[in-house]
């Protein structure tokens, strides 16, 4: 490359590449630790602009709603100081249901650019809550992935939909530290990784309609790699691990097999899901790791779907295949 730049140096800037804007085609992704005691709410609100869910009158849909968590201080110890939590819509009367939980990790393109960005990087610039009003809807269309996604990719999600229809997730999107400081380490996660068990999700579980028994954890190129070592990191904590185009080097692929074979030996129910797409810098890496994940017998997915790696992904096939299979496989479905 020009200048001499190095093929790491490449895809470190890819990573905050990945958020750039583009049109799709016309025709065309340590030691574990123990949850602790739920910390009080420092501010809990419901998010400016955000659909407020009143409960819904007989036979009308119901809104999902969204919280705006903040937690002063805990950047400091690598955690976040800024979560937006998205709440299923709720039936009539089903108020006391709970449902699987999923955190959802966003890029560099917005860790880097403070935790209200990072905090609101699925809901604003992923489209979250449009891939959440898809699937509510039984049926996905091609437009829902913009454009990227194969006809019998398309096909399998709507008989799963037809099958079991998508109830719901709670979902809670903190604001992600920026750990590819060169060089790369998979330590780095590792405080991050710890608040989220110890901070984030008690308080998810202590305030919100959770079920304890089923949480997951995914996110999308630099989110991706942090929750792949978060989720495998407490297997008593997830039951589902997922990453979308995760920002890892082919390098680093032995050792977290060697977490992953860890996670599945204390959790043999656990799932695992590698993904990435035919327009990812990161497919090279990702498949160094899903070569790695068979060599030390690690039950997993590893799927390549279409699209590029940047917002259209993120806002087409990236969120609705993490919210269609953390869904169906925490509620002991086969996903998609």
């Amino acid at each position: 490359m020009r200048g001499g730049l190095s093929r790491r140096a490449a895809l470190f800037g890819l990573v905050g590449a990945g958020c750039q804007r583009k049109s799709a085609p016309a025709g065309a992704a340590g030691g574990e630790a123990t949850p602790a005691a739920a910390p009080p709410p420092e501010a809990s609100a419901r998010a400016e602009g955000a659909p407020s869910s009143p409960p819904a009158a007989s036979g009308a849909a119901a809104s999902p709603g969204v919280l705006d968590w903040s937690f002063p201080g805990a950047a400091a110890a690598g955690g976040a100081e800024r979560a937006v939590v998205v709440l299923p819509a709720r039936a009539p009367g089903g108020e006391a249901r709970r449902y699987p939980v999923l955190v959802a990790l966003h890029g560099r393109g917005e860790a880097v650019r403070g935790a209200e960005a990072g905090a609101y990087g699925w809901v604003r610039d992923y489209s979250l809550l449009s891939h959440v009003a898809a699937l509510g809807r039984g049926a996905l269309r091609r437009e829902d992935f913009k454009s990227f996604v194969l006809p019998e990719r398309l096909a399998a999600f709507n008989e799963s939909l037809r099958a079991r229809p998508y109830e719901g997730l709670v979902i809670v999107c903190p604001h992600t530290p920026d750990v590819l400081q060169r060089p790369w380490q998979l330590e780095a996660a590792a405080p991050f990784a710890r608040w989220v068990v110890e901070a984030l999700l008690p308080r998810v579980l202590a305030e919100c309609p959770a079920d304890a028994g089923a949480v997951g954890v995914d996110g999308v190129s630099l989110g991706g790699r942090v929750a792949l070592l978060t989720g495998l990191g407490a297997p008593s904590v997830f039951r589902s691990v997922g990453t979308l185009q995760p920002a890892f080097q082919a390098s680093e692929a032995e050792a977290v097999a060697g977490r992953a074979r860890a996670y599945l030996a204390a959790r043999p129910e656990g799932r695992v899901r590698l993904l990435t797409s035919d327009g990812d810098p990161f497919r090279g890496a990702v498949g160094a790791l899903h070569e790695a994940f068979r060599a030390a017998g690690v039950r997993h997915e590893h799927r390549v779907v279409v699209g590029p790696h940047n917002y259209d992904f993120n806002q087409g096939p990236g969120g609705l295949e993490m919210l269609a299979w953390h869904e169906r496989v925490l509620r002991g479905l086969e996903p998609p």
